[in-house]
């Protein structure tokens, strides 16, 4: 079985750096054997059995669900069971929004979390997080819906937040917050800063 860096055409197009530097660690541990860049919307499914370590839920929730021969887990579960270098971010306060797709995952979640703490980074939680959290509206955005509806889903979700930094873990959320605020950060790229 191959196993692959799967970071989301996003996050390789927004940090290509960054990626460059979780790949690095990933290979110089053994965990995967290269680079994944295909894009979880245009690919079909694989030949042989392959694992891909995800950075982005979008993409993901699309390769466990709508593809043969793919498994996937996600970066931060991997990067705690292997002695990832966290660096230091000195108590910097963030609110985590927790996508969509892994409402029903706890061990994203978790994971998501210890990461940060690994940071040294307080999670100020929303009341509405983990599997109550509120979708961020770019899926009614992007599927035609009146530009009102998603506008108004987004605004509500940021006041939802106790905290003005937000950290993302899906690149469609990401992108959608950027477009209301510029206190959003992905996750993978605090792991390198």
């Amino acid at each position: 079985m191959k196993t692959y860096f799967a970071p989301g055409c996003g996050l390789l197009d927004e940090s290509p750096e960054n990626v460059q530097k979780i790949l690095e660690f990933l290979k110089e541990k053994g965990l995967v054997d290269d680079l994944w860049t295909t894009c979880c919307k245009a690919t079909t499914d694989q030949e042989e059995e392959t694992l891909l370590v995800n950075a982005c839920s979008g993409c993901d929730r699309r390769w466990r669900t709508l593809y043969n021969n793919v498994r996937t887990v996600s970066l931060w579960e991997v990067l705690l069971e292997n002695d990832f270098p966290f660096p230091e971010h000195s108590g910097m306060k963030v609110s985590i929004h927790d996508a969509c797709q892994t409402r029903n995952q706890p061990q994203i979640q978790d994971a998501l979390r210890e990461c940060l703490r690994r940071m040294d980074i307080e999670v100020m939680e929303a009341d509405l997080s983990r599997e109550n959290a509120r979708c961020c509206g770019r899926v009614y955005d992007k599927a035609g819906f009146e530009k009102e509806f998603s506008e108004r889903m987004i605004r509500d979700r940021i006041n939802d937040f106790p905290c003005e930094d937000i950290v993302v873990h899906c690149v469609g959320c990401e992108s959608y917050f950027q477009l209301y605020t510029d206190k959003v950060h992905h996750l993978a790229n605090l792991l390198v800063e």
